[in-house]
């Protein structure tokens, strides 16, 4: 997954974290594509939800803090999710590795349409507030 500069939003902390995702999301790829491993697929995969999980809470901080009207519907979509990296996750703890190509695919689209749909929402939000 490339980064552009269409999934900028505008807060240098979340545009920050999200270039990081894309880069745990290019080493799945790498793991997956190319058998390139600098870790194992299990640490990939929990590393991904770990970093996704952190991100969130700092997204969702920023909009608790400022009193981004639509908070509750985009913590909704985090928490979904979150849950679906855990499954993803129990199943390639379980040697179940054939689900990694799934997820990847699952996380591009997840991340693609997460940035260019409801995180661009709160774009002006946090503008009109300072919130650089």
């Amino acid at each position: 997954m490339t980064w552009k500069n269409e999934y900028n939003v505008d807060v240098s902390l979340l545009d920050q974290q999200h270039k990081k995702l894309f880069g745990l999301i290019e080493e799945l790829r790498l793991n997956l594509v190319e058998r390139t491993q600098y870790r194992n697929l299990d640490d990939v995969v929990a590393a991904l939800g770990q970093y996704a999980e952190a991100h969130f809470l700092s997204e969702e901080r920023l909009m608790h803090q400022s009193g981004y009207p639509d908070y509750a519907n985009h913590k909704l979509a985090h928490e979904s999710m979150i849950g679906r990296i855990q499954q993803y996750q129990r199943e390639v703890n379980h040697g179940n590795s054939s689900v990694a190509e799934e997820l990847h695919a699952y996380l591009i689209s997840w991340w693609s349409n997460h940035i260019l749909g409801i995180d661009r929402r709160y774009c002006s939000h946090f503008a009109s507030k300072g919130i650089r």
